[in-house]
């Protein structure tokens, strides 16, 4: 998965999330395809961040749906 592929010698995914851990903004990772492989990638970066498995992807629309049990805000 290119989430995973280094730019400036960090993973792509990484440099998001620090960025928002810096910020203390929650973060929600929504996984699927090679998802332990992101999971994992991103555990050894951000200690707190919630994962939700798409099972099936089915769009960006879908995979923010999912995450909808978990938002704590009315505005995301």
């Amino acid at each position: 998965t290119k989430l995973v592929e280094k730019v400036c010698g960090l993973e792509m995914v990484a440099h998001i999330t620090e960025l928002l851990q810096r910020m203390e903004i929650p973060i929600i990772m929504v996984v699927g395809y090679q998802k332990d492989t992101v999971i994992n990638t991103i555990k050894k970066y951000v200690q707190e961040v919630d994962f939700v498995v798409q099972e099936n992807q089915c769009g960006t629309g879908h995979a923010v749906s999912c995450t909808q049990d978990l938002w704590h805000q009315e505005n995301i």
